[in-house]
């Protein structure tokens, strides 16, 4: 919705229209940074070498050999293991609520920036409407991303 070069989201409000593309830009660079360390490195870093491990192994022969878990009990405690450790890499942990609300807060004030700009181009807003309600989320925004980084969940 605000990619356009032709088709200005603010175009009577210059300083208004520079700040909604940054802020679109920072938070697309957020949204994409979080994405890549959930998938990436939470999942694929813990779930990978968990489905490395259930594959059967092979001797020097080539030949398989028996799985490494001795029964299902063993491989439940290290599913659940697994699933810890990517709680608490995604920060759901009950230690780490703090921080965990403050990045559930920063991906909400990104939504509500998404719908601003949504019923700005529907013609639902006005820009003199939809101009203090981006300033306002993106103060919102930077407030809680200069927490979140200085943040330390370990």
């Amino acid at each position: 919705m605000i990619r356009s070069t032709t088709v200005l989201i603010f175009p009577t409000l210059v300083p208004t229209q520079k700040l909604t593309l940054h802020f679109r830009f920072v938070a697309q660079t957020f949204m994409n940074a979080l994405s890549g360390y959930v998938f990436d490195t939470v999942i694929g870093g813990n779930f990978d070498p968990f489905l490395a491990e259930l594959m059967p192994l092979q001797d020097e022969n080539g030949d398989q050999q028996s799985r490494r878990f001795s029964d299902v009990f063993e491989l439940a405690k290290h599913h659940s293991s697994l699933l810890d450790n990517i709680l608490s890499a995604c920060l759901m942990r009950s230690g780490q609520r703090a921080a965990g609300d403050l990045l559930r807060q920063t991906t909400e004030i990104i939504l509500e920036f998404a719908v601003v700009v949504g019923e700005l181009r529907r013609e639902r807003l006005q820009e003199y409407e939809a101009a203090p309600l981006v300033e306002d989320l993106y103060s919102k925004f930077k407030a809680k991303m200069t927490i979140l980084v200085g943040f330390r969940v370990f």
